[in-house]
């Protein structure tokens, strides 16, 4: 048990608890007589304190009295009676009294136009608080010197109304006025309407121009963000693009995509119908990015009456010799095989369309040169046309006319044929072949009887046909004198001799007849 004792003037009050109890838990009663308190301490350990019943006392070891706690009580219950005094400085007194100027003496505002320092601002009366439309005040007093800081609404058809609300006679405005000591007006007005905002801004008195505010119920024409309109327009400055394809153009149901990767610039189609999908295989045209090679991957037109140049000329010089080398076109085939196109000037001596057929290790150089002739240089420099004729680099030709020989071949046979010799002691012959027929002619020395007989003479060789003429020369210088004209009997069926006709002494003629 413990024992408090609080005192107030002769009252002594004592409290006492059970030590082994919480202070919270103690409980005030009056002690009994003095001997049966002792009693009590000999047997519980006790503790003493002084009660008090002062409100304003610090002390940390006196406890209060209920008449102390109810002092307390009823003046804090009193501070909600109490009146609060005013002073007339802007700042708390040592008392903590709350400031308040002029307007606790009822100076409050008594129209939109009272501009008195120090007025309250009223309902109805102040600018922006319940203003009506009857109170809708010009955009220009607003942004002057006279100017309030509120809502309200601007006059009707204000000429100093932003455009984009002139479909509007009249705008929500909130203005915000500062004015410095000179008396020039900072000014913010924010106007609306129907979803659009705009504000501006006035300097010193200087005023600014309407900016409208752009959100997703008002969105910005491409005029006014400085945008190319999605109906076409000009752009003056660069387009740049991350993604590889980089434009799309859409029309008859195909796509054409412009792409560029770390390869190349590709023109891109689209399957026919598939305008928005990915791009087919075609590749119509590239452009390499370490060397600008274009690579044409599709049918190539050109339509114009004018000629296709082709610049870029390469000097050099070879044994002595200078030449200028324009490069043309090269025809590429499989593996190591290609045609090959330029202009080749020798410096000094002529000037030539050249090619180059390379095939297996083995070059072909044929050209036109600039005196209209053909020059052939290569293993086998040739000519051949579709029939198989072949003019060779020695001059000779083959063909089939010559009988798919040489045509020095055909003509040294054809030599030979045209005509036969044969001779054989006195007798002798030739055939010549003329215009698809043979013509023989033939002769010789022959004996006769020494009468006057008609002799048969025998031909070296027969006539396919008919003879057409006989000569005889009789040989007098050994025969004396001849009594007879040498003749001969008709030819007309003769075609393996002729009939001699003669008189003595006229038997040694030389003969020569002509047959086919």
């Amino acid at each position: 048990m413990g024992v408090e004792r609080c005192c107030s003037g002769t009252l002594t009050t004592w409290t006492l608890w059970n030590a082994r109890e919480r202070p919270a838990k103690r409980k005030d009663f009056v002690l009994p007589p003095l001997a049966k308190v002792f009693r009590w301490f000999s047997v519980y350990p006790v503790y003493l304190a002084e009660l008090s019943s002062a409100t304003n006392s610090t002390s940390e070891t006196l406890a209060a009295t209920p008449k102390a706690v109810k002092a307390v009580q009823d003046a804090v219950s009193a501070l909600d009676k109490l009146t609060v005094k005013t002073v007339n400085t802007h700042k708390p007194d040592t008392a903590g009294n709350v400031k308040l100027g002029t307007a606790a003496d009822a100076d409050v505002q008594t129209s939109v136009a009272d501009l008195t320092v120090g007025h309250v601002l009223t309902v109805g009366k102040a600018f922006g608080l319940g203003l009506v439309r009857t109170d809708q005040t010009a955009l220009s007093l607003m942004r002057s010197t006279s100017g309030y800081t509120g809502f309200t609404w601007s006059a009707n058809n204000d000429p100093e109304a932003p455009s984009f609300l002139s479909a509007h006679a009249s705008i929500g405005i909130q203005n915000q006025i500062w004015k410095d000591s000179s008396g020039q007006s900072y000014v913010l007005q924010t106007a609306w309407r129907d979803g659009k905002i705009g504000f501006r801004t006035v300097e010193a008195n200087t005023v600014g121009p309407w900016c409208e505010y752009f959100h997703t119920k008002n969105l910005p024409t491409a005029t006014q963000t400085g945008a190319l309109p999605l109906t076409g327009g000009t752009m003056a400055g660069e387009i740049k693009s991350t993604s590889a394809n980089a434009v799309r153009m859409i029309q008859g149901g195909y796509g054409v995509i412009l792409r560029m990767d770390a390869n190349g610039f590709y023109i891109l189609q689209t399957n026919k119908d598939d305008s928005n999908g990915n791009y087919n295989g075609n590749r119509s045209l590239t452009i390499a990015n370490n060397n600008g090679a274009v690579t044409i991957g599709a049918p190539f037109t050109v339509n114009d009456g004018d000629f296709i140049r082709k610049d870029g000329v390469n000097t050099y010089v070879d044994s002595g010799i200078t030449y200028h080398q324009t490069n043309g076109v090269t025809l590429q085939g499989m593996g190591d095989q290609y045609v090959q196109s330029y202009a080749l000037e020798t410096v000094g001596q002529r000037f030539a369309l050249r090619w180059r057929i390379h095939s297996g290790g083995v070059d072909g150089w044929p050209e036109f040169r600039n005196d209209g002739s053909l020059y052939l240089a290569g293993n086998w420099p040739v000519i051949q046309n579709s029939a198989g004729t072949t003019w060779h680099s020695d001059g000779n030709i083959q063909g089939a006319c010559w009988g798919g020989d040489y045509l020095s071949n055909y003509l040294h046979s054809a030599i030979l044929n045209i005509g036969q010799i044969s001779v054989s002691g006195t007798q002798w012959w030739v055939k010549m072949n003329v215009n698809g027929g043979t013509l023989i002619v033939q002769g010789g020395y022959a004996e006769v009887q020494d009468a006057e007989v008609t002799d048969r003479i025998p031909l070296n060789i027969a006539v396919p046909n008919r003879l057409l003429h006989v000569s005889i020369t009789n040989r007098n210088f050994a025969q004396g004198y001849a009594t007879y004209n040498p003749q001969v009997s008709t030819l007309t069926d003769d075609n393996t001799g002729f009939n001699f006709v003669h008189g003595k002494k006229e038997r040694m003629i030389y003969w020569m007849a002509v047959g086919y």
